[in-house]
């Protein structure tokens, strides 16, 4: 989908795309940051390591979507079991745009360690772009979880959920603290 188009959807009245592809997108834009700071600073390895993440996130924006136009569709049938495997379906996406995002903020990471230092801010920007997405698409996941009836799927899904959370959390603010340091040390 063509970013104009994309936005233009975002903002109608449509109830698809919307928060998780909105959240697979900043994942795409940290990882985009994340290659142009690899480009600069020549490391081959981690530019295609991080091209693989992205292109992942970039199927995810428009799976999101499909996922949610699949759990209205299943609704419409009033079937609790197709509403119960459409929602696990768009639970199950949100919570790879989350993984690909924390892929893209740890590859921010080592682009930053490995590569030129004058890309800090953009890597700086990359890792908060990456948590946004993370936690973002973790928040669609538990609105799904809530209205699932499936209890045992629930109880598989919320550790994962509350451990990338809580992992994310504490890199991003480790990455962070070691960039700015060299952002303010003059």
């Amino acid at each position: 989908m063509k970013l104009e188009k994309f936005i233009r959807d975002l903002q109608s009245k449509k109830p698809y795309p919307g928060g998780g592809s909105a959240a697979a997108l900043t994942g795409v834009l940290s990882a985009s940051l994340t290659i142009m700071a690899a480009n600069i600073s020549d490391l081959k390895e981690l530019k295609k390591e991080t091209q693989k993440v992205k292109k992942k996130l970039e199927k995810l924006i428009d799976k999101d979507a499909e996922a949610y136009q699949k759990v209205l569709e299943a609704y419409r049938t009033k079937d609790k079991k197709q509403i119960n495997k459409a929602l696990k379906y768009a639970t199950e996406i949100p919570m790879k745009i989350a993984k690909e995002s924390y892929n893209a903020m740890e590859l921010a990471e080592k682009v930053y360690d490995q590569g030129k230092k004058s890309t800090a801010t953009d890597l700086y920007t990359a890792v908060g772009l990456a948590r946004a997405a993370v936690e973002s698409s973790l928040i669609v996941a538990e609105l799904n979880l809530r209205t699932l009836k499936d209890k045992e799927y629930e109880n598989k899904i919320r550790p994962k959920k509350a451990n990338l959370s809580s992992i994310v959390m504490h890199k991003e603010t480790q990455i962070h603290v070691k960039m700015a340091s060299y952002i303010y040390s003059k």
